[in-house]
């Protein structure tokens, strides 16, 4: 199956190549957390919330698959410890536990990884867990801290342990050999997350952009990452015109073209609900056209990987979600406004929360103005502040504008 899933994705490429359309990589991505404390981290305590919770994946799975949507299900210890305990199948799942299922029945689409906040076990004692359940993970590792220096308090505190064999902190006798690390961000997510699309081989904390040949781990891009969230107002449509937008601007010109671009839309199993559901079915289908045609492809992460290595020669790109232009185009937005490329206008934390800060060396940049998809101004400066006030906006994607430039960043 995995052959001939990469034999298709070459040939998809080789045909895309004929028509110089520049693909975008995309899945969606879902977290479950040792931390899910709002049902009381009971994954492996309560079975009727794991029962829960355990239908509504299934679901989800179900419609992702007749979607023809790729999925990466990445898992901290807890969710598959209540698998261990709970789970002996279902006919939903064919008698098989849900992660034997997902590797089994879902024609490849499903891939598993593991996810691990390190509060008392890390990435290999995960896939320990996985093993207990009779599945092999992936050697992808969803999630890491990018930029900070832990105190090493277990084996992979800092994510520069993994670019050899990991030892585990409860089963130090097993050791794992990562691949990829995806998903960098800041502690308790509070400063400038790792939005960025593309790969390259990170070289060490201190110098995370900077391409290292001789280094092991990959870091697989994960796009501006927006969440997948029912009660984030107007999802569907952010999450379809900011991948729609930024399809056009690959093959448009105000991206470069030939380059290997890569994106997620992320969701956490805490949040799975039928309408959730019902939102990601709306999103595949809103995506269908550009998916016929070549301009995005469904692939997993380890996918991804594959194709940066045999068709882009592992030539590195970078590119951070701030840094992306707004689309010049009109396609259901009211902007017609391009970033320079060369902006020196920068907004953090990205996604952001309560504020948004703002750093710019131009001078007199004007009034600053925060606008919707629709090109409705939503929040208007007068004067120039580092500190952007944004508590009371609803949660989405926005355009911010000064005079001199533009970018755009994404409100939790």
């Amino acid at each position: 199956m995995k052959q001939i899933l990469l034999l298709a994705l070459a040939i998809a490429f080789t045909q895309l190549g004929a028509q110089n359309i520049t693909p975008l990589y995309l899945n969606f991505n879902s977290h479950n957390e040792e931390t899910d404390g709002g049902f009381g981290n009971s994954y492996n305590q309560k079975p009727d919330t794991f029962a829960k919770y355990r239908a509504l994946l299934v679901q989800m799975c179900d419609t992702l698959r007749t979607k023809g949507a790729k999925y990466n299900f990445q898992s901290d210890w807890r969710f598959l410890d209540g698998v261990k305990l709970y789970d002996s199948g279902t006919p939903s799942t064919n008698g098989k536990n849900v992660c034997q299922w997902m590797r089994d029945d879902n024609n490849g689409q499903i891939e598993q990884d593991v996810h691990a906040h390190k509060t008392q076990k890390n990435e290999t004692d995960v896939a320990w867990y996985y093993q207990q359940i009779g599945v092999t993970p992936s050697n992808i590792v969803g999630g890491f801290l990018y930029d900070t220096v832990m105190t090493p308090s277990m084996p992979g505190s800092n994510w520069t342990d993994m670019q050899d064999s990991l030892p585990g902190k409860v089963h130090a006798n097993m050791k794992w050999q990562f691949d990829v690390v995806w998903g960098g961000g800041t502690p308790n997510h509070s400063g400038d997350d790792l939005n960025t699309y593309g790969a390259w081989k990170p070289d060490t904390i201190h110098a995370v952009f900077t391409h290292n040949t001789n280094r092991h781990l990959v870091l697989i891009g994960n796009g501006c990452s927006p969440l997948l969230h029912d009660t984030i107002p107007g999802v569907v449509s952010d999450i379809v015109n900011q991948i729609r937008e930024f399809s056009h601007e690959i093959n448009n010109g105000q991206l470069p073209a030939g380059k290997f671009y890569t994106a997620c839309i992320q969701w956490n199993v805490r949040d799975l609900n039928p309408l959730l559901i019902k939102y990601a079915a709306q999103i595949c289908d809103s995506l269908k056209p550009l998916i016929d045609d070549g301009h995005i492809i469904w692939a997993t992460h380890t996918e991804k990987l594959n194709q940066w290595q045999s068709q882009y020669s592992s030539i590195p790109n970078q590119l951070l979600c701030s840094d992306v232009p707004v689309w010049n185009g009109q396609i259901n937005t009211g902007i017609n406004e391009t970033l320079p490329s060369n902006s020196a206008l920068k907004v953090y934390p990205n996604p952001a929360g309560d504020v948004l800060y703002m750093d710019t060396d131009a001078e007199d940049i004007g009034d600053i103005e925060i606008k919707d998809l629709t090109g409705r101004t939503v929040k208007r400066f007068s004067n120039y502040t580092k500190n952007l006030s944004i508590a009371e906006m609803p949660a989405g994607i926005y355009i911010l504008r000064t005079n001199k430039a533009v970018t755009r960043f994404v409100k939790q």
